[in-house]
C-alpha cells in the first residue's frame, strides 16, 4: 500500500482509478488538510465509474461495513450491508482489510496492487494472471468533522501482471 498524491496519479494503472482520484483530490484543493464531506460527492460526475465504487461506513469504535456497492463489486460478492472483516481475519472481498485499516489509522488516501484471487494475495508472475487495483479514499461524516467517517474505495482489474508496472 502506498500513499495516493496528485504527483503520483500517472503510476495508477487503471483510468477508472485515475478518474476517482482526481475528482477527489479536486475536493480537496483549496482545504488545509481537511478531507472532503461524503455529502459533497456528486454522484452524477461519478456516473462513469459508479459500479466500481463503494462506500464504506466508519462506526466510532473502528467497525466497518458497506453502505454503497457498485454493480461490478457486488459482482466479487460485496453487499451492502455486510461487515467488513477485521485486519486480523482474510477479508473474502476485492479489498485488503489491511489497507481500509491502514488509512484509517494513518489518515492517508492509499492505493495498492495485489494478486486478485490467490490465497496469498501475492501476484503470480504468470502470462495472464490478474492483478487488482485498489484505492482508498478518506472522507468526513460532515464538514465540520475531521474525524473519518467513510471510506470511498474503487476496484479495477489491470488485464495482465505484465500491463502492471509493480
Amino acid at each position: 500500500m502506498k500513499p495516493l498524491e496528485p504527483r503520483c496519479l500517472d503510476l495508477l494503472q487503471s483510468p477508472l482509478n485515475r478518474q476517482v482520484a482526481d475528482y477527489w483530490f479536486k475536493l480537496v484543493e483549496g482545504e488545509c488538510a481537511a478531507w472532503p464531506d461524503k455529502a459533497e460527492i456528486d454522484p452524477v460526475a461519478l456516473r462513469n465509474v459508479l459500479p466500481h465504487l463503494c462506500l464504506i461506513d466508519v462506526q466510532p469504535d473502528g467497525a466497518l461495513s458497506y453502505r454503497l456497492v457498485g454493480e461490478w463489486v457486488r459482482g466479487l460478492g460485496v453487499r451492502r450491508g455486510q461487515i467488513v472483516e477485521d485486519r486480523h481475519n482474510r477479508c473474502g472481498n476485492f479489498q485488503s482489510c489491511e489497507v481500509l485499516y491502514h488509512c484509517l489509522e494513518a489518515g492517508l488516501p492509499l492505493w495498492q496492487r495485489y494478486g486478485y484471487g490467490q490465497e496469498d494475495g501475492d501476484i503470480l508472475q504468470d502470462e495472464g494472471a490478474v492483478t487488482m487495483e485498489a484505492l482508498v479514499l478518506p472522507l468526513t461524516a460532515r464538514p465540520e468533522s475531521s474525524r473519518i467517517g467513510f471510506l470511498l474505495t474503487s476496484g479495477d482489474f489491470c488485464k495482465t501482471v505484465s500491463e502492471c508496472t509493480l
